[in-house]
């Protein structure tokens, strides 16, 4: 494959990782609205009774528990997959750079 052709293809899995970045952040800032839901408990007692209320307490920490870590997976995961491949880019380059140099040798 040609050397610059596998570079625009790594410069684009950076864009996208970036743009992924970026969405992963919003998903972030929305975990803690959706621990407000254990705000309804109260309702919930009124009309259902205390274990109903106890109940959707646990349901809502645990929904926001997983989100929270399956979001911090993935952004843990998307920061070490954009230093490989930013590592992999700039070894591309180096050996780019190398080539011309042994070839007029």
């Amino acid at each position: 494959m040609d050397p610059q052709a596998r570079i625009e293809k790594y410069e684009a899995e950076l864009r996208r990782l970036d743009a992924l970045h970026d969405e992963l952040d919003l998903l972030w800032t929305r975990v803690p609205r959706y621990a407000l839901l254990a705000l309804l408990a109260p309702v919930v007692w009124y009309f259902a009774g205390w274990g109903w209320a106890l109940v959707e307490v646990l349901v809502t920490a645990s929904l926001v528990g997983t989100q929270a870590y399956l979001i911090g997976v993935r952004k843990s995961e998307n920061r070490w997959t954009h230093a490989s491949v930013q590592q992999d880019l700039a070894r591309i380059r180096a050996e780019q750079d190398e080539a011309p140099d042994q070839q007029a040798s």
